[in-house]
């Protein structure tokens, strides 16, 4: 009898078995949607690109949204970089205005 579990203690397991499925489907389910999206990005991009409404010649999908990624990422970088310069040039300035100051003391 001790070695029995109690009836909470095998609802508990059975409700942990079903989030844990219940989290893969939805993950799986995330995956899937956020393909298609990106396809039919990639896909509306193409049409953008050509101009055309002709259809659109089967690409590598996977390639499309590695291109896509890519260009997100490099618009990301470009503000990044574009952010580090600004703070360069200030520290150069407050750097270069304190060494005007000690120069002055100096003197």
């Amino acid at each position: 009898m001790k070695d029995k579990k109690s009836i909470k203690e095998s609802v508990e397991v059975i409700l942990q078995n079903t989030k844990e499925k219940e989290l893969k489907s939805r993950t799986k389910l995330k995956k899937l949607i956020q393909r298609k999206y990106e396809t039919e990005a990639a896909n509306a991009q193409d049409l953008n690109e050509e101009g055309l409404l002709e259809e659109v010649k089967d690409k590598d999908a996977l390639f499309k949204r590695v291109e896509i990624n890519m260009d997100r990422l490099l618009k990301i970088l470009t503000g990044h970089s574009q952010a580090v310069d600004s703070l360069e040039r200030k520290l150069e300035e407050i750097s270069s205005k304190r060494i005007d100051v000690k120069a002055l003391e100096r003197e």
